[in-house]
């Protein structure tokens, strides 16, 4: 069960997200994201189901466990363009 600051700050992140989505540049960025946002939902579900560590989930896809490489929004465009 959540406790009520938890709630609280979910709600007013929730808030600050539906307001900076009014900013098209922004609402632009996030739309962006979607993909990778759905992709790591899915594995995050699919490892909680398999009662998997992230590392265990790295080992059966054959792939390193590493921390994500943090891009901006325009590296990445700029990444796509060449």
């Amino acid at each position: 069960m959540m406790k009520q600051g938890a709630m609280a700050e979910s709600r007013s992140v929730r808030q600050l997200t539906d307001r900076w989505k009014q900013d098209r540049e922004y609402k632009a960025a996030y739309d962006d994201l979607d993909g990778e946002f759905t992709l790591a939902k899915e594995m995050i579900l699919a490892r909680t189901r398999g009662h998997l560590f992230q590392m265990q989930l790295a080992e059966k896809m054959g792939i390193s466990q590493h921390k994500p490489e943090v891009r901006t929004h325009r590296q990445r465009n700029s990444d796509r363009q060449t």
